[in-house]
């Protein structure tokens, strides 16, 4: 009886194997067919731009660039040049720090664009 139940269980265990590995079936050869999405659309970007500046600016310079123990933003690039913001914002000027060691220079032109869109 026990041979009888351990045959069954072998039994059981294959066709369960059989099964599962018949159901990754069809024609897989690692390539997956469908066209990648690299195009973000740009309003990822400015959120993405946004999400930085809550993260590292709206607490000097107000959530709304209104200004507070920073300078107010908007408008600023009518005082700076889009490459000068680059530089004031990856090398700190004054009281501002640095943010070149903690955001990229994408990420950096990126809350460029995101402020002087403001």
């Amino acid at each position: 009886m026990v041979k009888r139940k351990v045959w069954f269980a072998a039994v059981l265990l294959v066709a369960f194997g059989l099964g599962v590995s018949a159901c990754g079936g069809g024609n897989n050869d690692g390539a997956d067919k469908r066209k990648p999405d690299n195009t973000a659309p740009a309003d990822s970007t400015a959120a993405q731009a946004e999400a930085v500046y809550k993260a590292n600016c709206a607490s000097c310079h107000g959530a709304d660039l209104g200004g507070g123990f920073g300078p107010e933003l908007k408008n600023v690039d009518q005082r700076l040049s889009a490459d000068e913001l680059f530089t004031v914002i990856k090398e700190g000027r004054g009281q501002m720090p640095a943010f070149g060691g903690s955001l990229s220079d994408e990420e950096i032109q990126a809350l460029v664009e995101w402020i002087n869109a403001q």
